[in-house]
């Protein structure tokens, strides 16, 4: 009993594949299908790699930006498919076996298709289709982009630049998002496809997690849009020209620089009115989903203590930092000694105000003397009360904007919580300058005027940007523990980097 106390019940993700092969319970199809996933995504890279193959031989002409389109066409739909095998399964409409094979089936005819199928009789809807989307660039006898832009600046690099960048980073997003999404909704699909309406739950809920999502990849789609952009051009001599024509590299940079200051400035306005929005949305959406379709109670009772008082009270209505309503109020105020109840506050609707509590309705008021409790009714009072009687209802970080944040620094006696929030504080300002600072660090490793070395400089960027986000991760670790300030701990490493990225950029050759 004691050994069953001290090790308790694993979930399925902790057992192994005996454990899981030998599962007995009410969960028996959940452990078959994580098996069976376990033993399928052992060989997806070899299925991936063959349907990669295939792909790139047989539409090789489509462009490169065809490709990208085909290869997350095709890694969305295998991970569909597998969704849908398990959620079969789960209803009991074809097996587990089934289930699992069917992913692979569908891709080994989908790559037997492609190698080996007849060119003339399949390949000509494709071949329309690739005719009517043009990937290459314009003919002559029509207006190219960069005659437009021409026509409209002089400056026709800084829009070339900026509309690389942008199509870049927007590619990563997406890619990376696609990602994010598939896994998350792998996560929750076995919650989610047991209860009614959980597929509108589940898509409701990704949809509030894309901001989110959004901040979290952002960072790392725009180091990777830099040095695609830059790479590119690099490969093309576009950037010997430029030096050559007697321009400096700095004024080639100049709009990323300014593109990446916008969209810093886009990031912490989205941080601030729409990210703690639709984070609280997706908090509370995927505690139903993982609650069984049953939205969690938030109306018990909230206790809170302030000086010589304790508070019981229920929320009536959402407020804001000034004024909340509550009901079912009862107020514990002790004697100066602070060891004996005097008074004892009974109010069924009541209005925080800021500095005190007003009565809506006619409430009770129990004065204890000597062990006895007197009784009286009181209508339209009020109890004067410095203090924030909200002070003790802590929320999540990212739940919140700046000044909300600051607001749960003032009101919270806690040590550890207070640090909490000022790095958070702090994290949420260096959103505004991230993209800046990256593209610091980043660009001049792109900008490289050689052949030589080219993918060792890329690697090069790669590594100094996790030197960075690790560095990051540890400077916030020592903030949270206070063994340093919140300012020190999520700046330093900014500032560390940006004198790095000044430097590189100057031994850029010009």
């Amino acid at each position: 009993m004691i050994e069953k106390i001290t090790n308790g019940d694993k979930s399925l993700e902790e057992l192994g594949l005996n454990e899981l092969a030998k599962f007995e319970g009410k969960e028996k199809t959940e452990a078959e299908l994580l098996l069976q996933r376990r033993i399928i995504l052992s060989i997806t890279p070899l299925i991936f790699a063959l349907l990669g193959t295939a792909l790139v031989l047989r539409f090789n002409r489509g462009g490169r930006g065809f490709g990208i389109f085909l290869a997350l066409v095709s890694l969305v739909g295998y991970y569909l498919i597998t969704l849908l095998g398990e959620q079969l399964a789960r209803t009991g409409t074809i097996n587990v076996i089934s289930a699992s094979l069917l992913p692979l089936v569908i891709s080994s005819a989908v790559i037997f298709w492609l190698f080996w199928a007849n060119k003339s009789f399949l390949s000509s809807p494709f071949s329309n289709l690739l005719q009517r989307i043009n990937f290459k660039k314009a003919e002559t006898n029509q207006i190219s982009r960069g005659n437009f832009y021409l026509d409209l600046t002089t400056g026709i690099l800084d829009f070339d630049i900026v509309t690389n960048l942008i199509k870049y980073f927007l590619l990563t997003v997406g890619f990376l998002s696609s990602i994010f999404i598939i896994f998350t909704a792998f996560e929750l699909w076995k919650f989610a496809g047991v209860i009614d309406g959980g597929v509108f739950l589940l898509s409701k809920y990704l949809f509030y997690l894309l901001p989110f999502i959004y901040l979290q990849i952002a960072p790392s789609a725009l180091m990777v849009a830099v040095l695609a952009t830059f790479v590119i051009k690099s490969r093309q001599n576009e950037i010997v020209t430029w030096t050559s024509a007697g321009q400096s590299v700095y004024r080639l940079l100049f709009p990323c620089f300014v593109l990446m200051l916008a969209i810093g400035g886009l990031n912490f306005l989205m941080q601030e009115y729409v990210f703690p929005k639709s984070n609280q949305m997706q908090d509370s959406i995927r505690g139903q989903i993982r609650g069984g379709g049953i939205l969690a109670k938030k109306d018990g009772k909230i206790w809170s203590a302030n000086d010589n008082k304790i508070y019981s009270f229920e929320i009536s209505e959402v407020g804001n930092n000034k004024t909340q309503k509550i009901k079912n109020v009862l107020i514990y105020e002790f004697s100066e000694d602070q060891r004996r109840i005097s008074n004892i506050y009974k109010i069924p609707e009541a209005v925080w105000d800021g500095n005190k509590i007003q009565f809506s309705t006619v409430g009770e008021k129990i004065v204890w003397d000597n062990g006895k409790g007197i009784v009286q009714k009181i209508e339209g009072g009020e109890i004067a009360d410095s203090g924030n009687i909200f002070n003790t209802l802590s929320k999540k970080p990212n739940h919140l904007n700046i000044g909300e944040a600051k607001q749960q620094i003032i009101n919270s006696k806690s040590e550890v919580e207070r640090r909490n929030y000022q790095v958070a504080v702090e994290k949420k300002y260096s959103t505004l300058i991230l993209p800046f600072v990256i593209t610091l660090f980043t660009a001049p490793f792109a900008l490289s005027l050689g052949r030589k070395g080219r993918v060792a400089t890329v690697g090069y960027a790669i590594g100094i940007w996790l030197l960075f986000m690790g560095l990051n991760s540890a400077f916030e670790q020592l903030g949270y523990n206070g063994l340093m300030s919140a300012k020190i701990a999520v700046w330093s490493p900014i500032l560390l980097f940006t004198l790095i990225g000044v430097f590189l950029i100057s031994r850029v050759k010009t």
